[in-house]
């Protein structure tokens, strides 16, 4: 008797994870045709965070189409400084995995 509910657990077990698969699969379905493009958003802050390097906090606003509250340009200015005292050797490396980044999320 033991063997036999032992089995039965087992069998329960399986049907209880290929219930949870089931469910993963049809809750992606409709989501299979949304066309998930990358946007610019990362090459804006980018944009953003070296003219704030460069022309400093105090005057982002002046002829740029920055349009986010301080805080975030404090980040994204905090951000350009430490991306211009890195090492050549880490920013080298950064740019390899930006290739590899584009790669893996590039859409073509």
């Amino acid at each position: 008797m033991v063997h036999g509910a032992a089995h039965f657990c087992c069998q329960h077990e399986r049907v209880i994870l290929a219930a949870i698969l089931l469910f993963g699969l049809l809750a992606r379905l409709p989501f299979a045709a949304v066309d998930f493009h990358t946007t610019n958003d990362i090459d804006t802050y980018r944009r953003w965070a070296r003219t704030i390097h460069v022309r400093g906090l105090a005057t982002i606003y002046d002829g740029t189409d920055v349009n986010y509250p301080p805080l975030l340009l404090y980040v994204f200015g905090g951000a350009a400084s430490v991306e211009v005292h890195l090492p050549v050797v880490l920013r080298a490396w950064r740019r390899r995995t930006d290739r590899a980044d584009q790669a893996i999320f590039d859409t073509g």
